[in-house]
């Protein structure tokens, strides 16, 4: 078993990834490798090569670092891990399941979204006592939603994506488009490809400053992704309509939550922005679109109820 964990930054690395350099060279195992991907770090002493190499930048984005990290690297699993945080203990544990397990499937890690480290331990704890639980077919495809968007969240098995080479260049450019691309070429209705999901494992995000802008785009979340399921349908990938529609609906709704808390923030770029309903409306069906109309232009039941839950959160 051999795990390499591409670590994409921009300018610097985050704390997070700092944290999970260090877990790494803890863990001192050769099997288990990290690989930066941005400014120039190979006279950093503490990350040395006996358990850390560096990858130039392809220069295509996020994306091309996904493409170029799954297609360059002979591993078993790789892991791309964003600007997350882990649990020091957690790559261990993931290590000695890694080794125990009979066969390689891509992993899904549980995550949690969390505003102060301090209430870590006691959300984590509740976590310790839960068995991995492994999923195919229809139910992993479903369980995908959730992850959509935490790059940290999943570790891919190279041996299952290659034979998509073709069909993953020609989404390039869309960030986390690619990621889910990746996710359902694996998955398809009635495949019999697996996920585990390692409750375990803790990978959690600190929850961003959203008046800052990032380095991926709301409109490849909120159109991306739809486009990518027709693409692949399109392809004679089988899908069930009432699956697509169960994640959609996801999708939606975290985008629409999305869309009001910025608002209320004073925040005009991402979700904030105007929705182009053109071209929404040539994804989705006809009823599901029409709610998410309303729902865009009437939005003061939300706005209540996102006001509510700011004045208990600041002042209870």
């Amino acid at each position: 078993m051999n795990l390499v964990i591409i670590i994409p930054y921009l300018e610097t690395m985050s704390p997070g990834q700092i944290e999970m350099a260090h877990s790494i060279k803890e863990l001192a195992s050769p099997d288990v490798k990290g690989v930066f991907c941005g400014p120039e770090i190979s006279t950093n002493d503490n990350f040395n090569t006996d358990y850390f190499m560096y990858m130039a930048d392809p220069k295509r984005g996020l994306d091309g670092i996904i493409l170029k990290g799954l297609f360059e690297y002979d591993a078993d699993y790789i892991w791309f891990f964003g600007d997350d945080y882990i649990t020091p203990e957690s790559l261990g544990r993931l290590y000695e399941h890694l080794l125990s397990c009979p066969e390689k499937l891509p992993l899904l890690l549980s995550t949690m979204s969390v505003k102060n480290t301090d209430n870590l331990s006691g959300l984590q704890s509740e976590m310790l006592s839960l068995e991995p639980e492994t999923l195919n077919g229809n139910s992993a495809f479903l369980r995908y939603a959730d992850e959509l968007g935490y790059i940290s969240r999943v570790i891919y098995v190279p041996g299952s994506i290659r034979q998509h080479k073709e069909k993953l260049s020609s989404f390039m450019g869309t960030n986390w488009v690619c990621l889910a691309a990746i996710f359902m070429l694996l998955f398809p209705q009635n495949s019999s490809a697996k996920i585990t999901d390692m409750h375990n494992i803790t990978v959690f995000g600190i929850e961003r400053d959203q008046s800052q802008k990032h380095w991926y785009g709301y409109e490849t979340f909120l159109y991306g992704i739809f486009e990518v399921i027709n693409q692949l349908i399109s392809w004679q990938f089988s899908f069930s309509s009432s699956s697509v529609n169960s994640v959609s609906r996801q999708i939606i709704w975290r985008a629409l939550k999305a869309r009001i808390v910025q608002r209320q923030e004073g925040i005009s770029h991402g979700y904030a922005n105007d929705w182009d309903f053109d071209r929404l409306k040539l994804l989705l069906y006809t009823t599901h679109f029409w709610f998410i109309f309303s729902v865009y232009h009437i939005d003061f039941p939300l706005r209540i109820i996102a006001s509510l839950k700011r004045w208990k959160r600041l002042f209870l």
